[in-house]
């Protein structure tokens, strides 16, 4: 269920229960003294303070309708940026025999340009976390038991603004327009249209009734959300009791992620296919992803993720198994610069990446190339952030290498007949080594070797200690 509409719902459910607690008849009341009333039973509730700084009126029916205009939430105490919510108008109806019973249905919600922040600080406190003054009425403790209901709902024009101080992580999501109607009496359906980050997401969802997801128990969802490229089906189990409980079972696929950013970046080619399934589980506050089996084909290329990431939220306890195999990848070509990769005829990775968003590691690191009759094998490790520091094994060997045809301004490499190479590449504090170094080069009859190491600085200074030799005809 959207945290913007766990919060609206709580709003209304004191706001409608505060004319119950009134106990008199509500066509004799004036607005002034219902909202009066309404605050206080809203502050009660929140422990916050709550402000209408516009209009509040009543509209009197079977089907009464409050309606303001200018409403804030304030934050925790210890977050003084903003307030917790700010909101142009809320408009709430509900059915007066129902609530005279002790029950409360909500015929309708409207909430309109609204701001929601949610922050949680340092010492990992959330600002969502109220601290209700303690029931000291009947009519409190009534409001704290009545059972809920939400027939129809429709949110425009609200930005959630979330700030995480502990793991630093921050996003924007704009829900545009939220309409929610019901499908039985079991049953609702779940139409959003809304931004993350400026990315565009559709979501058409299907779960239980709100009465059910409010009273604590299971309920079930299957909803399908498009955030292009990613088609993305989503089913399980949602419980919102305390810090809530999900076990959800997530699947996506896309037919060309060009659009990404990083691929974007990378210039990959234009037919991509990527399928990602995996089980969302845990709370609100710390949700892992278990059993992630994902697949790209990338023309020619395919490669193969799975493993686990223990929280996304603080994106620690990564522990995924990454391998790739391809023939021919053509693709490829956008890095020749660092090798002739057009005349890489098959090659095959893989790597298991642990650690968290601090500390990445690529661990086990094995792979090898064949590019015509040369095969070039790796083996090591890597730290991936904060900076790339190495500690790789590189071995290569070569017969009639044509392809080295691209490097003649260096050799005469058109006449090399056999070669092979072997070294131990780390790199540290952004300084290169190139250590253990064993080159020999057969060409024509002549055989050329060297050993020793080179160092590149992070200064791009180049310090070179090699013993060469030479036994030619």
């Amino acid at each position: 269920m959207p945290l913007a509409k766990k919060i609206l719902i709580a709003i209304a459910a004191v706001l409608v229960l505060s004319i119950l607690s009134a106990g008199i008849a509500y066509k004799l009341i004036d607005d002034s003294f219902i909202e009066n009333q309404a605050l206080e039973a809203l502050r009660k509730t929140l422990n916050r303070d709550v402000n209408v700084n516009g209009e509040f009126t009543l509209t009197r029916s079977l089907h009464p309708t409050l309606r303001a205009t200018g409403v804030q939430i304030a934050s925790a105490d210890w977050d003084t940026g903003n307030d917790l919510v700010t909101a142009q108008t809320i408009e709430i109806s509900f059915a007066l025999l129902d609530l005279l019973r002790g029950a409360i249905t909500i015929q309708d919600i409207v909430f309109a340009d609204a701001i929601i922040n949610l922050t949680r600080n340092s010492q990992g406190q959330s600002n969502l976390e109220f601290s209700p003054a303690e029931a000291d009425t009947n009519n409190e403790k009534r409001r704290a038991t009545a059972a809920v209901d939400v027939i129809n709902v429709n949110i425009s024009n609200l930005i959630i603004n979330y700030t995480d101080l502990q793991s630093e992580n921050a996003f924007i999501y704009a829900l545009d327009s939220l309409t929610l109607d019901p499908k039985s009496k079991e049953r609702i359906s779940i139409s959003a249209t809304s931004r993350f980050d400026e990315q565009p997401i559709i979501i058409e969802s299907d779960m239980c009734r709100i009465r059910h997801l409010l009273k604590g128990g299971d309920c079930s969802i299957d909803a399908d959300i498009s955030k292009l490229p990613f088609q993305s089906n989503v089913k399980g189990i949602i419980n919102i009791a305390e810090q809530g409980n999900l076990n959800l079972s997530i699947k996506s696929n896309a037919d060309n992620i060009n659009n990404l950013a990083l691929i974007k970046e990378l210039s990959l080619p234009d037919t991509n296919d990527i399928n990602i399934e995996t089980d969302l589980m845990g709370s609100f506050d710390r949700m892992s992803l278990n059993n992630i089996n994902a697949t790209i084909e990338l023309e020619g290329t395919d490669i193969k993720a799975n493993g686990a990431i223990q929280s996304i939220n603080s994106l620690e306890g990564f522990d995924v198994l990454i391998s790739a195999n391809a023939k021919q990848p053509t693709w490829l070509d956008n890095y020749q610069q660092f090798i002739a990769s057009r005349f890489i005829d098959k090659f095959t990775a893989e790597l298991s990446l642990q650690g968290d968003k601090n500390t990445l590691q690529a661990n086990n690191i094995t792979s090898e190339i064949q590019i015509e009759d040369t095969k070039i094998t790796t083996t090591g490790n890597a730290t991936i952030n904060p900076e790339l520091n190495l500690a790789l094994q590189i071995a290569a060997k070569g017969k009639h290498p044509a392809w080295l045809n691209e490097l003649q301004q260096v050799i005469a490499a058109q006449e090399v007949d056999n070669f092979s190479i072997e070294a131990e590449i780390t790199r540290e504090n952004n300084n290169l080594w190139i250590k253990q170094l064993i080159a020999e080069a057969i060409i024509d009859e002549a055989k050329t070797s060297a050993n020793g190491e080179i160092q590149i600085s992070s200064e791009n200074e180049l310090n070179i200690d090699l013993a060469t030799g030479f036994d030619g005809k």
